[in-house]
């Protein structure tokens, strides 16, 4: 099996200073959800995942040389703790080791920003690092120029490992720098879309012919809401449209409108939101709710993955990856919906827009240049992503859950479509706060009740806007 390039000692003894040249410490660190559906075990009814206990490494600051204790079949992770979740340690664990014979064994340090720092030290210094590191696609391409990875091309047709242009073509420009693959997605990319009920839809007259639906616009969706609502006197029984004022989905419906939270001014400022395309779209939701009664609740707090799975609303903005979950959940629960058909689709453009939009983002694994143990690390790519594309993925959750969910169109295909990036708002937070993770805590809190009072009626949106603006401002502050 061929090695990755090997740099330079010229290029080892660079590393600190290009890292600083390249300002690499502000690149954006990505969302997580909880990867489901590994297990493709073949079920005649439902299966569900049982988690291997997992006890997580506890993150310590550590100001020298981090030990690295290798035993045989020991594979090594470098991330942070606010990276993979728990959850998904949990999940992985077991799993590779059954599939590999190999232990898991991540090592959580205190940011991105102190993974990126030891792992230039140790690549400075030539001494053996880490068997497998987390790299936030925002860092990959300075990443790669600073030669802390291996370029992965060579491996591409090493017999166990996928053909990566065979599988989630809108992933590899993430994993790619300069036509070479430095990285993997090791869960599926997360993007935030419509979900729509093709059963719901077809019984409300409402085509479902995905071609159709890339002509739609903010009015075709509004008429479709109407029709989709059931109601019972003036209260909505069945939403048409569950309208969430999550700021991740309003910010979803801000780039289909050609805007966004985060907008670069002429003098260099972070943020521009009290724009007349970003009113009109909060507008837009509002109406929604007040004027046409589609959503019902427009509670931040309504979990609408699992409200949309189990058929309580017809259409609604969401991260794909959490129906898997809720489905997974329901299925545990005995509570899944076991008609469920849907379609999953970028939000139609608005008047402003210039496409159809979501948002799209990643986490990725690489080997550092220098891993003693690249077998192993490369072991480590091959088990958390095999699976060829999305729709190979979404059709093989049949074996595991009680339904079989119809994706006519491939999230794969989509991936490419996506415009514009979820990382445009995520590298600008990054930058201008001390503490990234902090910082978008206190976005999402901040942007709670400005855009609940916003979009449920409470207050006129035009009131709003500048308290959405403040509450931008003082997340990045």
């Amino acid at each position: 099996m061929k090695s990755g390039l090997v740099p330079s000692e010229h290029t080892r003894r660079g590393v600190l200073r290009t890292l600083g040249a390249l300002g690499i410490g502000g690149a954006a660190t990505s969302l997580l959800s909880a990867c489901a559906g590994l297990n493709r075990r073949r079920c005649d009814g439902p299966c569900v995942p049982t988690p291997t206990p997992f006890i997580p490494v506890t993150p310590t600051p550590v100001q020298g040389p981090i030990p690295i204790i290798r035993k045989p079949g020991l594979v090594t992770f470098w991330t942070w703790a606010s990276g993979p979740t728990q959850q998904w340690l949990t999940d992985v664990h077991g799993l590779f080791a059954a599939r590999t014979g190999n232990t898991l064994q991540p090592v959580f340090l205190g940011s991105q920003r102190e993974v990126e720092n030891r792992l230039a030290q140790a690549t400075a210094a030539g001494t053996g690092g880490p068997d497998a590191v987390h790299v936030p696609m925002g860092a990959l391409p300075s990443w790669a120029e600073a030669s802390l990875v291996r370029d992965l091309t060579p491996y591409l047709d090493w017999p166990r490992t996928v053909n990566l242009q065979q599988f989630v073509k809108g992933v590899l420009p993430y994993a790619s720098v300069n036509d070479q693959v430095y990285a993997i997605p090791y869960d599926d990319p997360q993007a935030v879309g419509l979900a729509m009920n093709t059963k719901h839809m077809e019984e409300a007259g409402v085509s479902v012919d995905v071609e159709a639906f890339k002509q739609w616009g903010w009015d075709n969706l509004r008429e479709a809401a109407a029709k989709l609502t059931q109601r019972s006197g003036d209260s909505v029984t069945r939403p048409g449209m569950h309208v969430s004022p999550n700021w991740l989905q309003v910010l979803t419906w801000l780039y289909s409108n050609n805007t966004g939270f985060f907008q670069g001014n002429a003098d260099g400022g972070a943020v521009v939101v009290n724009n007349s395309d970003a009113q009109a779209t909060i507008q837009f939701l509002a109406d929604l709710v007040t004027e046409d009664n589609v959503s019902g609740d427009p509670s931040p707090y309504i979990d609408t993955a699992s409200l949309f799975v189990r058929g309580g609303t017809s259409m609604t903005v969401v991260n794909a990856d959490a129906i898997n979950h809720a489905v997974r959940v329901q299925s545990q629960e005995q509570s899944s919906n076991p008609d469920l058909q849907f379609h999953w689709l970028p939000l139609p453009k608005g008047p402003s827009g210039s496409a159809s939009a979501t948002q799209v983002w990643s986490h990725q694994i690489a080997i550092p240049e220098v891993a003693d143990n690249a077998t192993s690390g490369w072991d480590l790519l091959t088990f958390l992503y095999t699976r060829e594309t999305l729709q190979d993925y979404l059709g093989n959750t049949s074996m595991t859950l009680p339904f079989k969910p119809q994706w006519k169109y491939p999230m794969a295909k989509l991936v490419t479509n996506f415009t514009p990036s979820y990382m445009e708002y995520l590298d600008l937070l990054d930058q201008e706060s001390p503490s990234p993770v902090l910082g978008r805590q206190a976005l999402g809190r901040n942007l709670a009740l400005p855009l609940r009072q916003a979009i449920s009626g409470e207050r006129p949106v035009a009131e709003m806007m500048p308290e959405i603006e403040r509450a931008v401002r003082t997340a990045v502050s």
